[in-house]
């Protein structure tokens, strides 16, 4: 569904695809997605290159397995995401996810909140970003896991750094 020019995504739509499990919106003109939730077989979903301005709250509470969120390009809205799902859900919305890509939307920082729930994430792509603090979750575990990359260390073989701080000069990478 990607480069479709959609506008919306109708809750209706979104309910009937149970057995969808990679969803892309990619390259849209969708500006909110306040009044839907993505369903719970989605493992994956694509939301980058959208004009992003606000998400509902309970977006992610039924996707619990999801274990990728591309959101590059989308005016930083992840910054603003807060997630209010019902108590009696045994699994928290974006526990799962294990590669979250946020390159290119200007951030300069990331709140540890909007993380530190991300208890599976083994890759996170911050690319084209201003960064200027890297998250206290990350920060907490660069032990044995991680490695402090500088300026004149060999980026990734598709030549980025996942976290890179213009400050410092240096990238943390798994």
């Amino acid at each position: 569904m990607s480069s479709l020019s959609l506008a919306n995504i109708p809750s209706y739509f979104l309910e009937n695809i149970s057995h969808v499990h990679t969803l892309s919106l990619r390259n849209n003109s969708l500006d909110t997605l306040t009044n839907v939730s993505f369903p719970v077989g989605l493992l994956s979903i694509d939301l980058s290159e959208n004009p992003l301005q606000s998400m509902g709250e309970t977006l992610f509470c039924e996707s619990l397995f999801l274990q990728e969120l591309y959101m590059d390009n989308t005016n930083g809205v992840i910054q603003n995401l807060k997630t209010t799902c019902p108590d009696n859900m045994a699994a928290k919305p974006l526990e799962y996810i294990q590669h979250l890509s946020l390159a290119s939307n200007h951030l300069t920082d990331i709140s540890s909140s909007l993380l530190s729930p991300m208890r599976m994430l083994q890759e996170l792509d911050l690319r084209n970003n201003f960064m200027i603090n890297l998250p206290t979750p990350i920060l907490e575990s660069a032990d044995s896991e991680y490695a402090l990359v500088c300026e004149d260390d060999a980026p990734y073989p598709n030549g980025t750094y996942p976290w890179w701080s213009y400050e410092s000069g240096c990238a943390v990478v798994c």
